[in-house]
């Protein structure tokens, strides 16, 4: 197992994956990074706004761990809560009405968020996935280290400490993404 972080090495690790992620996909055009089948059907555009939504996810853990209390489970109407708060959400929701809702299977519910969330314009997507990356780190920095790196801190971490989550839709979920782009991109030359 690797070694805990302390916050200030968790905020590098953050701020380097993200620059590199951000500077593979900078230099492309908005035809390459709407074009499916980067990471299976997924778009580049896509996998910003899987990543953005998760991003908010671990937002929201946040906040409930800042706060004292237990964060909402995900469910069709969290993920159709946070939806509703980009442009062209009641359109996008309607066409998109008659998909089952997700399971707790993390396979199903990104479906699900792919689905509502596939005919978001590219410039929000993009606006989104900055905004909500400034405001994890803005979180994370201004976060008790107790609450952080505790594990038996909350009692709806199982004794993990919450930095997991951050990890997990942070840094190490950039690199997730980071080498099926690579691939693709490769074979576009």
């Amino acid at each position: 197992m690797a070694e805990q972080p302390d916050k200030s090495q968790l905020l590098a690790l953050m701020n380097t994956s993200y620059t590199e992620f951000t500077t593979l996909i900078a230099p492309l055009s908005a035809t390459q990074l709407t074009m499916p089948g980067v990471d299976h059907q997924w778009s580049i555009k896509d996998i910003l706004v899987h990543l953005a939504f998760w991003q908010r996810h671990l937002l929201s853990y946040l906040h409930a761990a800042i706060q004292g209390e237990t964060p909402e489970k995900m469910t069709r109407e969290t993920i159709d809560a946070v939806r509703r708060q980009y442009p062209g959400a009641d359109a996008a929701l309607a066409e998109s009405e008659q998909q089952p809702a997700p399971t707790d299977d993390y396979s199903d519910m990104n479906d699900y968020i792919y689905l509502r969330n596939k005919s978001r314009q590219l410039d929000d997507v993009q606006a989104d996935f900055h905004t909500s990356y400034t405001q994890v780190v803005a979180t994370v920095r201004s976060m008790d280290d107790a609450l952080l790196f505790e594990p038996d801190r909350l009692s709806w971490t199982d004794g993990n400490p919450l930095y997991a989550w951050v990890t997990g839709n942070t840094y190490g979920h950039y690199e997730e993404h980071i080498g099926p782009i690579k691939n693709w991109l490769a074979s576009q030359s």
